[in-house]
């Protein structure tokens, strides 16, 4: 079976099974060729050259020897296009590099299979032109690049076998619009697991609400976006999918949001505002209270008031109502306002805003030296890296939510609380805004640090981190979400809980440090906690 095997391979004229003269000769001819390891010929700088082309480089000069590198690098070559794999550079090994060579399916050339590429690249999330041609140039190799390093193939710009076998497998899935496949279930359930919501009851079927939200889905996570389950967008899928846990609230977001109203929830948002004309004369406030309104209206929610004697600017009138400039920064949020920051589907598909529903119960296995990077000129934080790791080791507490929560509390290490606040003789550091409460956010924030002795920025967060984890995130709040609106006190008890602040966007504020950390970080999985509202 070998000599036969040996015999069809290099297509030996004689019987078959037979080790015959031809036979023979043809082995003498391998293993006296010049163009193996050990030899010396000018033919081995043309081979090296052009597998060089051809994505394989043998590492050093271009010399004649054909040395254990040169070797290696051939096996490869042979290896990948399917070829006898003994490291000689015999005739099927140099036809199969001369036929790649002079692929018509390669920059400069023109072919009217490359027109065909062009449109089977685009279907499948690598477009090169919005009116493609028979022209293969600089752009259609760079393409081709990106498909070939996105599949893991060698990237040499060429359309070669290896190349147009992984597009004809991926434009042949079974996963795509228009077929039917049981996978298409499991597909469904894991989309609906990441918040690409198809259907509460999922069928075989791939149509167009599959692949819509199968497109938002590699949009989100910088996959190529074809719509079509592709072996790494299904591998992408299942990783992610493994790390996403769903946590399920026997109440409706219309619920939430009304027991959120009864909280005060504030925003910095700039609302149109409204008093009723009855209660303004001479451009003051006659009221003892007078509420202001979202519109011109008792209906409309209270975003403030004014007290009687308050000068008003009058903007407009409408319907016995005056439109007035209220200049308070911080307001009562709308209704709407409250039930888009409540929402976790405004957030679950966006890159950076998922933050949101990250588990700070997990370390990220950061370095000190990244975090140092990040904090470089960033006042009382900076060179603070190893204290966020210890605070985070001791207290159990994600660092880089530690880091992201003191940035924006000191206003980058600038605030009065970070800078260091003499009290009673020492002078003492507040990261997280521990204690300082709005009618008294230096005061009480100071007496806190005394009280609790963070006398230097380190004490201060790996003290305040203890705070933040015994609080809220090892008590049940363990996502900037749940911080914000801890469903579960609204589902447990129909009213509001424990909630470490006032503005609505607290939790989306919160999430662009981190996320920008985590790209510092490189290689990183993210675990979630996604609310489910019924």
């Amino acid at each position: 079976k070998v000599v036969k095997d040996f015999q069809k391979y290099y297509g030996v004229n004689e019987k078959l099974g037979v080790a015959g003269r031809a036979t023979l000769n043809k082995i003498d001819e391998l293993l006296s060729s010049p163009l193996q390891n050990g030899k010396y010929n000018e033919a081995t700088i043309t081979l090296k050259k052009n597998l060089a082309k051809l994505g394989f480089v043998v590492p050093g000069n271009m010399t004649n020897h054909f040395g254990p590198l040169t070797e290696k690098v051939l096996k490869s070559f042979q290896s990948y296009y399917g070829l006898k794999v003994n490291g000689i550079a015999d005739m099927p090994t140099l036809d199969m590099i001369k036929s790649i060579i002079n692929s018509p399916l390669q920059n400069g050339k023109t072919n009217s299979k490359t027109l065909s590429l062009k449109k089977d690249l685009a279907k499948v999330g690598f477009r090169v032109s919005k009116t493609p041609n028979n022209f293969y140039g600089p752009i259609t190799e760079s393409v081709v690049k990106d498909f070939q390093k996105y599949y893991e193939l060698v990237e040499n710009g060429i359309a070669d076998q290896p190349t147009l076998e992984q597009l004809v497998k991926i434009l042949d899935s079974p996963l795509q619009n228009g077929k039917s496949h049981m996978k298409v279930i499991n597909l469904k359930e894991n989309l609906a697991k990441l918040g690409f919501y198809v259907s509460s009851n999922p069928t075989t079927y791939f149509g167009n609400l599959t692949e819509q939200a199968l497109k938002q889905f590699q949009s989100a996570y910088n996959l190529p976006v074809s719509g079509i389950a592709d072996e790494f967008t299904l591998k992408k899928i299942e990783e992610l999918s493994k790390s996403v846990r769903h946590t399920e609230y026997q109440l409706t977001i219309d619920e939430a949001v009304n027991i959120q109203m009864t909280a005060g929830p504030q925003t910095d948002k700039k609302y149109d505002t409204y008093v009723s004309k009855n209660y303004i004369k001479d451009g003051k406030v006659t009221a003892t209270t007078l509420n202001v309104r979202g519109g011109p209206g008792s209906s409309y929610w209270i975003v403030g008031q004014l007290s009687k004697g308050t000068s008003v600017d009058i903007i407009d009138e409408k319907n016995g109502w005056y439109q007035i400039d209220f200049k308070k920064r911080w307001v009562n949020a709308s209704p709407e306002d409250v039930r888009y920051y409540l929402d976790p589907n405004n957030f679950i598909n966006d890159e950076k805003q998922k933050f949101q529903f990250l588990d700070l119960a997990r370390s990220s296995d950061v370095t000190a030296s990244v975090l140092n990077n990040y904090l470089r000129g960033k006042g009382s934080l900076a060179g603070q890296g190893q204290a966020f790791i210890d605070a985070s080791r001791v207290n159990g507490v994600n660092d880089i939510y530690l880091v992201s929560h003191a940035v924006l509390e000191t206003g980058n290490g600038s605030s009065t609380l970070a800078q260091g606040v003499e009290y009673k003789g020492v002078t003492v550091y507040n990261m997280f805004g521990i204690g300082a409460y709005d009618s008294c956010p230096i005061e009480c924030g100071v007496k806190r640090a005394y009280d609790e002795g963070w006398t230097t920025p380190y004490k201060a967060i790996v003290g305040g981190a203890k705070f933040i984890g015994d609080g809220y995130i090892n008590n049940g709040q363990n996502t900037l979400y749940k911080m914000r609106w801890d469903p579960q006190a609204m589902d447990d008890n129909n009213r509001f809980g424990k909630q470490y602040a006032t503005d609505i966007g607290w939790a989306s504020k919160q999430v662009y440090t981190m996320y920008n950390l985590y790209q510092e970080i490189g290689s990183y999985n993210l675990y979630l906690d996604v609310p489910d509202y019924k």
